[in-house]
């Protein structure tokens, strides 16, 4: 008699023979099944979310949240290039004058 140890552990013993769990359907719709230690992990793929035993619904796009990534400051003053950057920037904003925008 067969049991789960004679079996890879990617299978599971049924009905006395080794085979892959994920084919028998234990997952919900739309979710993705894996085989680890002769047991079946379902879960739901990126971007969808809900009971992987039941069903995976697809996440609004619009309920994502963006990816936030850090600023990148530059200091525009340690090079010549800098320099001339920001004196252009600072002309053609402000009146040099008098120092108010124009």
């Amino acid at each position: 008699m067969l049991e789960n140890r004679d079996c890879s552990n990617r299978r599971s013993c049924v009905n006395n023979e080794c085979v892959n769990p994920c084919n028998l359907q234990v997952c919900g719709v739309r979710a993705q099944c894996d085989v680890e230690n002769h047991v079946p992990v379902c879960s739901c793929p990126q971007r969808y979310t809900g009971n992987p035993f039941q069903y995976c619904n697809e996440i609004d796009p619009s309920e994502l949240k963006p990816r936030t990534t850090a600023p990148v400051l530059v200091d525009l003053h340690s090079t010549e290039l800098g320099r001339s950057i920001v004196k252009q920037l600072i002309t053609s904003v402000y009146d040099p004058n008098i120092g108010d925008k124009v």
